[in-house]
């Protein structure tokens, strides 16, 4: 019987991982979806993104470990960025441009807000019919499952 028990727990874990990746999966489509409204590509969306929410830009090496991606790679897409008119850099009398100011222009600003509101939107929606205790309790279980993940990835 015991061994009954344990296969229909693998199972249900099972199938609670995968409606969690399904989920994700949605989430994210609907977001890269409003940054194709906007016609960029989502690289360049996630780091607009980036760069709207902080108040001093990172280095252009910073953004590449944030992203995981080599700092020229970072230097083609503020250049996209910048040509599309959503970011002006300033090199602060530099020639090095790994070294410029980074500032968000008001297309950038607007492109912000319009994104924040359509996550709001998907957000809400995503729990419309949740009242706050299931939503409580499905935080509650997600926390205890990210920290047995982190046991586990701790001890190897």
């Amino acid at each position: 019987m015991e061994n009954k028990t344990k296969d229909t727990k693998k199972a249900l874990s099972r199938t609670a991982i995968k409606c969690i990746i399904d989920t994700n999966k949605l989430h994210r489509q609907m977001a890269e979806r409003r940054a194709h409204a906007v016609t960029l590509p989502p690289s360049q969306h996630r780091m607009l993104m980036m760069l709207a929410k902080r108040d001093i830009a990172p280095s252009q090496k910073e953004i590449a470990e944030i992203f995981s991606i080599t700092p020229a790679a970072v230097a083609v897409t503020m250049k996209k960025l910048e040509s599309a008119g959503f970011i002006t850099r300033d090199k602060q009398g530099c020639e090095d441009a790994r070294y410029n100011k980074i500032y968000v222009t008001e297309k950038g600003i607007a492109e912000m807000h319009t994104t924040h509101e359509y996550f709001d939107y998907i957000d809400e929606n995503m729990f419309c019919d949740f009242d706050e205790d299931e939503i409580n309790t499905l935080i509650s279980l997600m926390r205890r499952a990210k920290a047995n993940l982190q046991k586990i990835q701790n001890e190897r």
